[in-house]
């Protein structure tokens, strides 16, 4: 079978990031190929030692792992692109662009998971008769992506995790166009953790700034009940807890965290003592700029961007969003050209 599908994979759209602080561009630049094997995924949590998984009733099912070594220095995306139109680029105009956000409660995950046909554009690009680019990038997770608190506020970046998402849009519409992709045609899927995400984009400081997609498709949004953002508030709480299993004591120093040697070991703890009920220790929370309330209330309220087209795809029970689109031409072309 002839190739149709070039895949360009772990493509650096950040350096290393400071821990617990915002995401950036690559400072320097490189004409000579990336090898692949540079990859790297962020620092997960092992979900499959917890006696309480998030998910409750039905706890979230532990994923194969990819034999993928991970490391801080983790935000690399992989582009999925029909060949004809790095071979054949004048032929017709640029084609959408679809970026998927991966689930995994924020606490694992990955852009390319066990090999899963959600984490690869392979079905996506087919279904679109090869009309379609596909873009799925890492994000920071457990601590590493999702501490907050007023003290976070103040002395480091909460919600670091939104931030990476924002900076692979942000390269989409920098860099898409250099293979073919349409930069004003951008929709925005994801799934539990990703879906919720998605949504999180939307809200973004009431929805005054553009998400930098015009259409989206979410399943099962993961929201979180992470708003108390007051001084020694729970969040506050969920902090100092975490820095006490990093070996800082339940004091607020971001510098010890920063300079501690098993900040992994904590991450993973932190699960083990908190999830004893099933919840989410950690995942989007307010932190009055990019949230500024719980995010099912400023959907309701309208405190969302407004996008120049919304629609609803009825999902059948047990039925996979990926699985429809995929199988759904009219409905692909519905999300992709709206």
């Amino acid at each position: 079978m002839p190739l149709k599908i070039y895949i360009f994979e772990n493509v650096r759209f950040g350096e290393i990031p400071k821990r617990f602080g915002a995401p950036s561009f690559p400072s320097w630049t490189n004409s000579s190929v990336q090898p692949v094997s540079d990859g790297r995924n962020c620092v997960q949590v092992d979900i499959s030692v917890l006696r309480n998984p998030p998910g409750g009733e039905n706890p979230i099912e532990v994923p194969e792992r990819p034999l993928v070594p991970e490391s801080e220095d983790c935000l690399f995306l992989d582009i999925y692109v029909p060949r004809w139109i790095i071979d054949e680029p004048d032929e017709l105009a640029p084609l959408p662009v679809v970026v998927w956000l991966y689930g995994g409660a924020f606490a694992f995950g990955a852009k390319n998971h066990g090999g899963s046909p959600l984490y690869n554009g392979r079905g996506i690009i087919e279904a679109s008769d090869y009309q379609t680019i596909f873009v799925t990038g890492n994000y920071r997770l457990g601590a590493y992506g999702w501490l907050a608190g007023d003290y976070m506020q103040g002395a480091a970046q909460p919600n670091a995790g939104l931030y990476d998402q924002a900076l692979i849009f942000k390269w989409v519409q920098e860099h898409i166009t250099k293979v073919g992709g349409d930069k004003d045609h951008v929709s925005a899927w994801g799934e539990s953790a990703g879906a919720s995400s998605v949504l999180h984009h939307l809200i973004r400081e009431d929805g005054e700034v553009d998400p930098m997609f015009n259409t989206f498709a979410v399943q099962s949004p993961a929201y979180q009940w992470l708003w108390d953002n007051k001084k020694e508030g729970k969040l506050d709480q969920t902090y100092k807890s975490f820095s006490s299993l990093a070996g800082c004591g339940e004091s607020f120093d971001i510098e010890c965290l920063r300079k501690s040697t098993n900040l992994s070991e904590a991450n993973q703890k932190l699960y083990e003592t908190v999830a004893t009920s099933g919840l989410f220790p950690l995942g989007p929370s307010v932190d009055g700029k990019w949230v500024t309330s719980l995010s099912p209330v400023a959907l309701a309220n309208g405190k969302s961007h407004r996008l120049t087209q919304n629609f609803h795809l009825p999902l059948p029970e047990k039925a996979h969003i990926y699985e429809l689109l995929t199988r759904n031409k009219i409905a692909i072309r519905q999300v992709l050209e709206a």
